[in-house]
Order: structure tokens, then C-alpha cells, then sequence
């Protein structure tokens, strides 16, 4: 992989994020992903892995957009509580979680991003996202900052929802 074709803004360096954003790279996608049980046969991870790669795809088809450190905690983890017989999850109250999604947000406006996606993969905190997305975006809207919150982020169309939806449209 070419460090020009990276998206991913956790492998890149200052200089060259700073290069991205002067190519015009202004949009990035913070997606949500989560640990927790799914199951016997499936990893923990496996909804920060498919946020991830979801996100990424999406970055690559819209073109111009970079993803955020994808977060591996969410609200209400399936088998997080006392005295679960599954063990291994993650999870946050619902205070915390938005706490930390508004904090993500804000960090990628500090950063000089102008079009902020928040999705997420799966989970009770999809409600939190909107309200911080949306709480975000009136605070930075005078400053030419957009904050969308993207409820179908595993539909196929996603891509073209961000596409049409928010007039992005780059090659």
C-alpha cells in the first residue's frame, strides 16, 4: 500500500495529514465500533473490525475523506453486566459514551475538518451519536463546520447517502 492510498488518520504522520487536508482532504468518518460476546465463534472485536472496514471502503469511495480512530466501546455491550456468565465485553454508561463521542467530534474539528460523519456499526449507542452529532454541529456550524450523524452505516448505499445526501461528490 502506497502511503499516499492511506485513509486511516491513526497511520499517518502530522505532515502528512497536513498534506491530505491542503489536497483537500476536509472530511473525515468517526465510526463506533464495539467488544463484546456474539456468540461462541466470533472474536470480540468484530464490530470495531467491520466499523472500520466499512469506514474505510466508504473513505475510499467518497474520495477526499480520512477515518478516525475507530472506538471498540459502546453502550449496553451484549453480556456486560454483574454477574454475566459471558465475559469479555466493553461498555459505557450512556453519560460516558457521549462524552467521549463529543470529545472525538471536537478533536476532528481542532484538526481542520469541515465534514464530520459519526456512524456506528451496531448498538445502543446509535441515539447518543445523533444527539452529539447534532449538538456539535450547531456549535460549529458558524465556523463552516458540518456534523452528520449517518444512521445506515451498513447499507450498501451508504456510500452514495453520504454522497447525495450531504452534496459531496468527489472523483
Amino acid at each position: 500500500l502506497f502511503r499516499s492510498e492511506i485513509v486511516e488518520l491513526e497511520l499517518l504522520t502530522s505532515s502528512e495529514l497536513v498534506e491530505k487536508q491542503n489536497a483537500g482532504f476536509i472530511n473525515v468518518i468517526i465510526a463506533n465500533g464495539g467488544t463484546e460476546a456474539r456468540g461462541p465463534h466470533n472474536i470480540l472485536a468484530g464490530h470495531t473490525i467491520m466499523s472500520k472496514h466499512t469506514a474505510i471502503d466508504a473513505a475510499k469511495q467518497i474520495g477526499h475523506t480520512l477515518v478516525a480512530p475507530v472506538m471498540p466501546i459502546d453502550v449496553g455491550a451484549t453480556g456486560v453486566s454483574e454477574g454475566s456468565n459471558i465475559p469479555g465485553g466493553l461498555t459505557v454508561s450512556r453519560e460516558v459514551f457521549k462524552g467521549l463521542k463529543l470529545a472525538e467530534i471536537e478533536s476532528m474539528v481542532w484538526n481542520g475538518f469541515k465534514n464530520i460523519f459519526v456512524m456506528g456499526d451496531h448498538g445502543g449507542g446509535q441515539q447518543v451519536m445523533k444527539e452529539a452529532a447534532e449538538e456539535m454541529n450547531a456549535k460549529y456550524a458558524a465556523r463552516g463546520v458540518r456534523v452528520y450523524y449517518v444512521p445506515d452505516f451498513r447499507s450498501e448505499e451508504h456510500t452514495s447517502e453520504l454522497q447525495s445526501r450531504f452534496g459531496i461528490s468527489y472523483a
